[in-house]
């Protein structure tokens, strides 16, 4: 298990003032003999397009192995109300600059509203192939949509079947 911190938004200083996701990341096992890398690419959704290129030099790179893996990752905020978009890259180097990563396979996932000042929420990716997602941004089932609703957080005891109340809000809105 790895745990990377990012603050996407601005430096963080204690949960009450920041608001944190855990996000686990569920990858799977090697294809094959060649080495294949992942980048999790945490960003801010509005201000990155999933079609655009994501420099993935502020990412440890995983390599895959026999068994499939879980990337525990804990991504920062101040804001609260924003979405998180998650790029997964396969590639063929570290760092996905070889030229075999020029079109390397990708997954896409749209978090909606995962961060609550003050508040530690937790969310699933599950990635169940080393392929790239066949779509076209804005279509549906393009990008994968993680609703608001199923971003864990804010109860105790037995888990709901919904993390939001009958009027739509999130157990952790006031």
């Amino acid at each position: 298990m790895r745990a990377l911190a990012l603050a996407l938004f601005a430096a963080a200083a204690g949960c009450a003032d920041n608001a944190v996701l855990e996000l686990m990341v569920e990858l799977p096992a090697s294809p094959g003999d060649d080495p294949v890398y992942v980048q999790v690419q945490p960003r801010r959704a509005s201000n990155n397009p999933f079609t655009d290129e994501w420099r993935g030099d502020d990412v440890e790179p995983i390599a895959l192995g026999a068994e499939p893996f879980v990337d525990h990752i804990s991504v920062v905020s101040e804001e609260a109300g924003v979405d998180l978009a998650v790029k997964v890259r396969f590639c063929a180097s570290p760092t996905c600059t070889d030229l075999a990563d020029v079109d390397a396979p990708e997954r896409w996932y749209l978090v909606e509203h995962p961060f609550y000042v003050g508040e530690r929420t937790e969310a699933d990716l599950v990635v169940s192939e080393v392929a790239s997602a066949t779509c076209v941004e804005g279509t549906a089932g393009c990008p994968t949509v993680v609703d608001r609703c199923a971003v864990r957080g804010c109860t105790g005891g037995d888990p709901p079947s919904t993390y939001c109340r009958l009027d739509g809000r999130h157990l952790c809105e006031d």
